[in-house]
């Protein structure tokens, strides 16, 4: 299962992130959304993960005896990404991998109440991260990614990368960019989203054992992956 965070202000579930969602899906996965547009503490988060969990032990329902609850995965665009960096940096329990994508600027988790407790993240002991941002993002620039990667943990499977030319609304393509939008905001699409992301969750959730070879820091996203920059990786080839 993956549930995914809402970006600021973000409240209709059948139309920003809908492709993204849907992709997921497609490949085995059981994908929740939350519905709220300031998932700030990761309270709403949370109840969307219990909702299923709970669905999952309901006869009547067709998620019935079909969620595994040892791997549910945590994804999240904007403020829902810190809020997933945040529940990340707690040793959240309930979550086993993250991807957070166009993570915020520090101080835009201040206004939205997403803020990581300091050094929090450098005392990580469970879970995975994997951070995506975007090269032309100014909300999530290398800057703010380099900020949340370095003091995250070795002790845990960690990795960043920066999709080339991405902005900070690439994640709501219906696979490209709508017109008329904010410039620069969104300029590949979801296209770059669909690739490295799934196979990370494939990997952490659902155990495809090529996932080292994807993420390892001599690996594909490093070497082979001219859509991306800036990768940094911990994780080393079995």
């Amino acid at each position: 299962m993956i549930v995914f965070a809402n970006g600021t202000a973000d409240t209709v579930p059948a139309e920003k992130n809908a492709f993204f969602l849907r992709h997921l899906a497609s490949w085995g996965f059981i994908v929740i959304r939350s519905r709220d547009g300031s998932t700030g503490q990761g309270e709403t988060v949370t109840d969307a993960k219990d909702f299923l969990l709970t669905q999952s032990r309901d006869p009547s329902s067709v998620f019935y005896g079909k969620v595994d609850a040892d791997n549910i995965g945590l994804a999240g665009h904007s403020q829902g990404a810190a809020t997933a960096a945040l529940l990340f940096s707690r040793n959240d329990p309930a979550f086993k991998t993250y991807v957070p994508i166009e993570t915020p600027l520090r101080a835009v988790c201040v206004v939205a109440n997403c803020s990581i407790d300091l050094g929090a993240l450098s005392k990580v002991t469970r879970g995975s991260i994997f951070y995506v941002g975007g090269d032309v993002d100014v909300i999530s620039s290398l800057p703010t990614n380099l900020g949340y990667y370095v003091p995250t943990s070795d002790a845990v499977d960690k990795v960043m990368g920066m999709i080339a030319l991405g902005g900070h609304t690439e994640i709501e393509g219906n696979p490209g960019c709508a017109s008329g939008g904010i410039p620069a905001s969104c300029n590949l699409g979801v296209y770059p989203l669909l690739g490295y992301p799934t196979a990370w969750f494939m990997w952490k959730l659902q155990g495809a054992a090529d996932g080292p070879a994807a993420f390892a820091k001599n690996g594909e996203l490093s070497n082979a992956a001219p859509g991306w920059l800036g990768v940094l990786s911990n994780i080393q080839r079995p």
